[in-house]
């Protein structure tokens, strides 16, 4: 029977789903294409015939989940406003404790893979991907800064790496336990700092 378009790119999905069920389930370097295959019900020539290996699968998974994400961001992940910034941030930290297959995600990346030479190439796609999220802060940061809003003392770069800190703090701290209220804890620490990288107006 031949198959459609349609056919193919749910099967493509099918895979992705499978992935990430099984990399959260028992992490990356133990999952195989072959379990992929039989998790999704399709034979191990399809998950071939979408992607190349576990490093495109995975890259697949990444783009997957973070299209995802920034559509239920909508214009909030383009805005460039220092004064929205808390708001942005807790809209979708909020985002992160009501999306189950955003949580999957989450752990995979802060939990479920080993630092070894077969993961190297995991690692660095989900750099690639990371590296976005930065860029964007950064603009947002810069923003701030040509606008008056940060304080002259810190430079966007220590501010980034402030910001990174704590929100990355939160979420390896919740997805690990999930013993404290997300959104609560999140705008205490975000709304402090802040108010050390802001200049008072």
């Amino acid at each position: 029977m031949r198959r459609t378009k349609s056919d193919s790119l749910q099967t493509r999905a099918d895979l992705i789903v499978a992935a990430l069920d099984l990399f959260d389930e028992q992490g990356v370097s133990k999952t195989t294409l072959a379990q992929v295959a039989a998790k999704a019900g399709v034979t191990r020539g399809a998950v071939y015939w979408h992607f190349k290996n576990k490093e495109d699968l995975f890259d697949a998974m990444c783009e997957s989940v973070l299209s995802d994400f920034e559509q239920s961001m909508g214009n909030r992940m383009h805005t460039h406003n220092w004064d929205c910034f808390l708001d942005n941030i807790l809209f979708s930290l909020n985002i992160v404790n009501e999306n189950k297959q955003l949580q999957k995600f989450l752990r995979i990346i802060s939990r479920k893979w080993e630092s070894t030479p077969d993961n190297a190439g995991i690692y660095k796609i989900w750099e690639k991907h990371a590296t976005l999220g930065e860029e964007r802060l950064t603009c947002v940061l810069k923003n701030a800064q040509q606008n008056g809003k940060l304080v002259e003392h810190i430079s966007v770069s220590e501010a980034l790496h402030t910001i990174r800190a704590v929100h990355w703090c939160l979420i390896v701290s919740w997805i690990t336990q999930q013993d404290f209220d997300l959104i609560k804890v999140s705008k205490i620490a975000f709304s402090g700092c802040l108010n050390v990288l802001s200049k008072a107006q």
